[in-house]
């Protein structure tokens, strides 16, 4: 599933090749992935408008439309979408596509998404959007410092990793970036939050900054991504690329987790 650095990648992507670009043309497919909107109205309201700028939070993607109502395209991408954009033509290897913009240049801007569980909307303000859906602040915010992060986890019972996926606490995160974060905190997945006191909770949020930065600046390509990390090498019976232990999996909250259960200790309350 695209998380934070998955959807900052697309971000960067959308601004290099669509902004300041007139809308000439839209195709929506079926509208399955339509979210209190119609196909109709996603076309009218973006054909002669220009795509202006970008805003990403947690794993949402909000880009301006400029004057006009609504003002945002909303794009989620739940757990397979992706954006895709080429000029002439379509591209082999592009399929799955769900919303196509075609610009007055000849260049085309598509939503892509196999499994159907991402979103399409159109909102006045992300942050409105951001209210309704009772997301937390993005993972990455400025003002997210160590002590605003431990403050959303005060009182908050059940597991660590839980806790870090829940969007109304943090967004942005997800099950593979979560498990890398813990990983590199030396901290097993099930720790109660309640065991935490503040000054844990600062370190996994630097942990969680640097992990996120580092993500983004590969590109969210493994094969770019430290030798020592977890990603490159996500899979149960593998070494532990940090110490000599085995990678082991295991469910937490319903997803597959892996972890290395000699240096990934679980602090009790």
């Amino acid at each position: 599933m695209p998380e934070l650095p998955d959807v900052q990648v697309f971000r960067e992507y959308v601004d290099a090749t669509s902004l300041h670009k007139t809308v000439d043309a839209v195709a929506v497919d079926d509208g399955r992935e339509l979210h209190r909107v119609s196909a109709r109205s996603v076309a009218t309201t973006l054909r002669g408008r220009t795509l202006e700028a970008t805003v990403r939070h947690g794993k949402h993607l909000f880009i301006f439309l400029g004057a006009g109502a609504p003002r945002w395209l909303r794009l989620h991408f739940g757990m397979t979408g992706s954006v895709r954009a080429w000029k002439a033509g379509r591209p082999d290897d592009v399929d799955h596509v769900r919303l196509l913009v075609t610009f007055a240049d000849g260049w085309r801007l598509a939503y892509l998404c196999p499994r159907r569980f991402g979103e399409i909307g159109l909102v006045g303000d992300p942050r409105e959007s951001v209210r309704e859906r009772d997301l937390g602040p993005d993972a990455l915010d400025d003002e997210l410092d160590r002590g605003a992060f431990a403050d959303r986890f005060h009182g908050r019972r059940g597991g660590l990793k839980s806790a870090l996926m829940d969007q109304s606490v943090i967004a942005g995160l997800g099950n593979v970036y979560v498990d890398e974060i813990l990983f590199q905190a030396e901290l097993h997945p099930k720790t109660a939050v309640a065991a935490l006191d503040r000054r844990s909770l600062g370190r996994v949020h630097g942990v969680m900054r640097r992990v996120l930065k580092r993500a983004i600046e590969a590109r969210v390509d493994v094969g770019r991504m430290p030798r020592r990390w977890l990603l490159p090498r996500r899979e149960a019976g593998r070494g532990c690329p940090r110490c000599d232990g085995t990678l082991q999996a295991t469910n937490v909250a319903g997803r597959t987790t892996v972890l290395c259960p000699r240096h990934q200790q679980r602090v009790e309350v």
